[in-house]
Order: structure tokens, then C-alpha cells, then sequence
């Protein structure tokens, strides 16, 4: 399968804290001005979880209504 370049406001990337498992999500502009997320009740370093992409056009298989 090749790489396909993806708008950067369709991604999220989800974080969690390893202490009390709270998870975030955060956009791709995110890091530029904050670096990696730290969990706002325990005050750690939040461990990366997994990406999220917005591709309708891949996923939603519902016909399209054209009226």
C-alpha cells in the first residue's frame, strides 16, 4: 500500500497517563508550542497511545444521498 499525505487537521493523537490511565487528544500544532502532553492530575508524562485519522471518504460506506 503506498503513503498517501494526509491534511494534518484530520489527525489526533491520543495520549494516556501511566498513572491514573487518563487520556487526551491532541492535535498536530500541539506539540509545536507544548511539547508532549503531561497529565493535569498527576503532573507526568503522558506514554503516546495511538493516532487517529478523519478519512469519511474511506470509512463511511453509506451511500451518498444526491437529492
Amino acid at each position: 500500500m503506498p503513503w498517501k499525505k494526509i491534511a494534518t487537521k484530520r489527525v489526533k493523537d491520543v495520549w494516556v497517563c501511566p498513572t491514573c490511565k487518563d487520556q487526551v487528544t491532541v492535535h498536530p500544532d500541539f506539540y509545536t508550542d507544548n511539547g508532549t502532553p503531561m497529565c493535569a492530575d498527576c503532573d507526568e508524562d503522558m506514554t503516546f497511545l495511538h493516532t487517529k485519522i478523519y478519512m469519511p471518504d474511506v470509512f463511511d460506506r453509506r451511500p451518498i444521498n444526491k437529492s
